[in-house]
């Protein structure tokens, strides 16, 4: 079927006037003719988007695309078909959550009457998505779908399109070519991810034979060559494992057939690339051995870095599903472009296309766990079995089989770790993003990220103490938990209660500059669980800290309004506590770092203490004109508020030591009378 006159005039590219972009692939609509999709801000930073025309003007609304779509057009008839699974989710939406239509159906009805505009995608690649302002607030707009050029691979276009159909079978013979180029392409053309032969870990799969068997070596101190790893989620399902009592079983020989599909489709990947060795930590690390489990999880930084390849099976929950699998159908139609000729045009994902929820692929079951992190951060290159779609990672962005991009990785990219001036803005980043995770073994708080540890401790040249680090301890210990309040664990010991590693949820950390120290630190010690990782496992430890500390005693004043809101909706409020040196009756909140705490009126009886770590520079101007009335109107500079650690007694109460539970924000007025206080000032020793 030929297009509708509106899709014929489209302003697709020329090929002869085709640029090349940074790695050499020809573009095709990602062009100047194509506008671009840009926001600009208000006085009050507010994101606007420019007035019309916003993209190229194409259809006058949808029911005008739904009629071409009906006369036959078929690149119409397929944005309809995407258009329509939106209204799907719209129309969802409105029936599932509840205050929806007080809100959202009100400041965001479906755009009937809005005309339909195209721009170039979001995250590159060939083709365009369709866009429709949201009628209400003008500066908004609705992402309603879009579509990928390509052309199969015996195509007479395949040196102006870089991209293949995204097949439903990700472990067919065309995805792996696709899985290929991705790879090949990165290796040749990016200069820092670019090293190939590396050398071994202590032990990797030979998989070079064509047959049906793969054998388990020890790698002689020096041999070098290439491997991949895989990265997957061993789930509930049992795995196959190497211990002292198979390990002679598997130098002689594994066959492919007892092999979980995970494993075999790593081996399929590597055979087909070429690659000789595979690393597989279930199989090259003995399970059930103390000392080799921490040997080799403490060489987790060169393991995962020296790979060739990283092959992350992500959509998948245990070592059943495996690294190919169907994946959800992509509605295309073959159109015959004015000046190109016949092209693949498939429906890509919103998802896919935004950089801020597409690269974290937060969905996927692997991106999820907390042993996953360090293996995609560590990568050179990383090659992502998604639900959706294959995509390679590595120190130059994200790219997707379907031509979507991001130009940077995910997290950080610990290849500018050694020219970053900051290095510790980058260890705060990956903390945040290991607080959402989840680890099977809660033990396993400290070691899950011991491989990037160690590559930090080689750039910052200081001590890592318990997951801190010995040049920033203070600020290290002025973390606030978030989400998830509960322990990592309530019957092993994971950490210090004083560090983020005996915590469940998301510790945030990091202080801005204009906050600086208040306490100091004394002295520290550490007990490893194994000397063979050091950033591993932690027995026991312990920190001593000089600073302002003060008494804490529950508000007397009564429950106020807000409190009243929280439990009308069923929620505990937060303690509120006071100083002897408050002249709030009504006392600051303090954030319990478990929410057992606060849902339990036991607290009120403990013997709680606030100890100043930092404060923040500038004046709090309540606090600001009370003391400037004391002193008659005269100038006074001081800290407008504090972070305090919460602590109490450690223990039976017979230990002098304490421990932390909360932690809280204090006014600058207050934590000065405490700061001045000499009785205050002495040392504590937190377990």
């Amino acid at each position: 079927m030929a297009l509708c006159r509106l899709c014929q005039d489209i302003p697709f590219a020329s090929l002869p006037s085709v640029p090349e972009d940074q790695d050499g692939s020809s573009r095709v609509a990602d062009n100047n003719e194509m506008p671009e999709l840009w926001w600009r801000r208000n006085s009050s930073n507010e994101s606007l988007l420019p007035k019309d025309p916003i993209g190229f003007a194409w259809h006058k609304c949808l029911d005008a695309l739904a009629e071409s779509a009906r006369a036959g057009c078929p690149l119409c008839a397929l944005v309809q078909t995407g258009v329509q699974t939106w209204l799907d989710h719209y129309r969802e939406a409105e029936r599932s959550y509840p205050g929806w239509r007080q809100f959202y159906k009100e400041s965001e009805p479906i755009p009937t009457g809005e005309r339909l505009w195209l721009t170039k995608r979001l995250g590159g690649g060939d083709g365009f998505i369709v866009l429709a302002r949201n009628s209400v607030t003008k500066h908004r707009v609705f992402y309603l779908t879009g579509v990928s050029f390509s052309v199969e691979a015996g195509s007479a276009l395949t040196s102006k399109f870089p991209w293949r159909p995204v097949e439903r079978d990700s472990g067919s013979r065309q995805s792996l070519d696709v899985a290929t180029s991705l790879v090949n392409n990165c290796v040749e053309k990016h200069e820092r991810c670019a090293r190939e032969v590396t050398p071994l870990p202590s032990r990797v799969l030979d998989v070079s034979s064509t047959g049906d068997m793969i054998r388990l070596i020890d790698c002689p101190a020096g041999l070098s060559g290439k491997y991949i790893c895989l990265s997957h989620c061993w789930g509930s399902s049992e795995t196959l494992t190497t211990t002292q009592e198979s390990y002679e079983k598997r130098i002689t020989g594994i066959s492919l057939l007892h092999l979980p599909k995970t494993f075999l489709d790593a081996v399929i990947i590597a055979r087909h690339l070429g690659i000789r060795y595979v690393w597989i930590d279930s199989l090259c690390i003995m399970q059930e051995d103390q000392d080799d489990w921490a040997r080799e999880s403490g060489r987790m930084a060169d393991v995962y870095s020296n790979a060739y390849l990283v092959v992350a099976a992500n959509h998948a929950r245990d070592g059943s599903e495996g690294c190919f699998h169907s994946r959800p159908a992509r509605p295309k139609s073959m159109v015959n472009i004015p000046e190109l000729g016949e092209i693949c045009v498939q429906l890509v994902y919103p998802g896919d296309e935004n950089e801020w929820q597409g690269k974290d692929f937060e969905k996927e079951p692997l991106c999820r766990r907390g042993w996953a992190l360090q293996e995609r951060i560590l990568a050179r290159r990383i090659l992502h079995y998604n639900t959706r779609q294959i995509y390679i990672e590595c120190n130059y962005g994200i790219m997707g089989e379907d031509g979507s991009s991001f130009g940077k990785r995910y997290c950080c990219n610990l290849s500018d770790l050694n020219e970053s001036k900051e290095p510790h803005t980058m260890w705060n980043s990956l903390l945040w993003s290991y607080g959402l995770r989840k680890l099977t073994k809660a033990t396993d708080k400290l070691p899950a990220l011991s491989g990037i540890a160690k590559l930090f401790k080689s750039r910052f040249a200081t001590e890592y103490v318990a997951g801190l680090w010995s040049d920033k301890l203070i600020e290290g210990l002025a973390w606030q938990g978030i989400g998830d309040r509960s322990p990592a664990s309530t019957t092993e010991y994971t950490g210090p209660s004083w560090s983020w590693a005996s915590y469940g949820g998301c510790a945030a950390t990091g202080l801005q500059r204009e906050w600086k120290d208040i306490a100091k630190i004394e002295g520290w010690h550490v007990e490893l669980q194994n000397e063979g990782n050091p950033f591993g496992e932690v027995k026991n430890a312990w920190i001593c800290i000089h600073g302002p500390m003060a008494e804490l005693k529950p508000s007397e004043k009564e429950i106020t309004d807000h409190e009243k809101k929280l439990k009308e909706i069923g929620r505990t409020p937060l303690p509120r506590l006071r100083t002897r040196h408050s002249d709030n009756e009504e006392g600051e909140v303090m954030t319990p770092d478990h929410d057992d705490i606060k849902n339990s009126a036991g607290w009120r009886k403990w013997n709680m203490q606030v100890l100043l770590l930092c404060g923040k520079n500038g004046k709090d101007e309540r606090a600001k004109k009370t003391i400037e009335e004391k002193n008659h109107g005269a100038e006074h500079n001081f800290t407008s508020r504090c972070y305090g650690l919460v602590i109490t007694q450690a223990g039976d109460g017979r230990d002098s030591r304490m421990k932390r539970v909360g932690w809280m924000f204090l006014g600058g007025e207050e934590a000065k009378k405490i700061m001045d206080d000499k009785e205050c000032w002495g040392n504590v020793t937190l377990v």
